[in-house]
């Protein structure tokens, strides 16, 4: 049984502990932590000074590649995409602002942009709606497309390939166009597509704009990147060229989410990768040029990487002629 005497004893032993600290703090020791507090103070405000500089130095850098980018466009993009038609097709929640500045690149660069068509959530969300998979097939029928042939998974991409890109040859026949005319509403009916511009079109190239995803608690953003995958690899096998863009990734973007993100996960991709060419810095000058070139290789069968992102290749495709 612990009696009175030991917790005096303990009682005592804290207090001369806190004695000898108060002594040893106030006396041989004060100067040490002082002079340790005092450099370490100093060090962190230096780091900070040139963390600071740093930033600035950067942003000085992007500002000025920006500032290049803009005004060496014109001459960068002129004629690259001379007579081509271009149909620009949005993801739900994508980006208006780049949106915009891809259909002025592609008109800078001589193309054509014959029509924006805008997806519902369906194409590039699995969970978001089950209409989507029955309403491809029917579609498919229109436009003669045998399933089986192309995979289920490449399907919705085939056919909003096909739908919207009648300016190509990739298995077009008599009567292509009223073909698309028909899929395109049967598309529309269902609220899966709108398009503004010409419906349907003579265009032969196609520009996907990216949004960002919404993680689901039991399957994160995996389906979310296979299904833009095959979205564009679907699109792009009856196309004479693909490109899918997003805009540059907020620094303030801890969940990985941006639509940067699907670029990276397109990228990760090899079939995808191997086939359509990526941009994720498309909501900047220097971005939109890359877009345009890349497209414009795309047609010779080029596939790239571009951007400013760490798997990008390259900020920009070969500017050579």
């Amino acid at each position: 049984m612990i009696d009175f005497r030991y917790h005096l004893v303990s009682v005592i032993a804290i207090f001369m502990a806190l004695a000898v600290g108060i002594v040893l703090g106030a006396g041989p020791l004060k100067e040490d932590i002082g002079t340790t507090l005092t450099s370490e103070i100093t060090k962190l405000r230096e780091d900070k000074t040139a963390l600071n500089q740093e930033l600035t130095a950067a942003r000085r850098s992007v500002a000025a590649g920006e500032s290049y980018a803009t005004a060496s466009r014109p001459q960068l993009l002129a004629g690259r995409l001379a007579d081509r038609r271009v149909v620009v097709v949005a993801a739900a929640g994508a980006d208006e602002q780049v949106v915009s500045g891809v259909q002025t690149a592609l008109t800078e660069s001589g193309a054509a942009v014959a029509s924006v068509v805008r997806l519902s959530d369906a194409w590039t969300r699995p969970d978001s709606s089950g209409e989507l998979t029955d309403s491809v097939r029917q579609a498919a029928e229109v436009l003669q497309i045998d399933a089986r042939t192309v995979g289920e998974g490449l399907l919705p991409g085939t056919v909003l390939g096909r739908a919207t890109l009648t300016g190509t040859t990739q298995g077009r026949g008599q009567g292509d166009a009223a073909r698309a005319r028909q899929a395109l509403e049967v598309l529309r009916g269902k609220g899966l597509v709108s398009v503004r511009g010409e419906d349907p079109t003579e265009a032969t190239l196609m520009v996907t704009v990216a949004a960002p995803m919404v993680a689901s608690t039991a399957t994160g953003t995996g389906p979310q990147v296979r299904a833009y995958a095959r979205l564009v690899r679907g699109a792009d096998a009856v196309s004479n060229g693909s490109v899918l863009v997003s805009p540059t990734r907020p620094t303030d973007d801890p969940d990985n989410l941006s639509a940067a993100a699907v670029v990276s996960g397109v990228r990760a991709d090899r079939a995808a990768a191997a086939a359509v060419s990526t941009v994720d810095d498309a909501d900047r000058a220097v971005g939109q040029v890359a877009t345009a070139v890349a497209l414009a290789a795309q047609q010779q069968g080029g596939a790239g990487r571009y951007g400013t992102g760490s798997d990008a290749e390259s900020v920009v495709p070969d500017l050579g002629r």
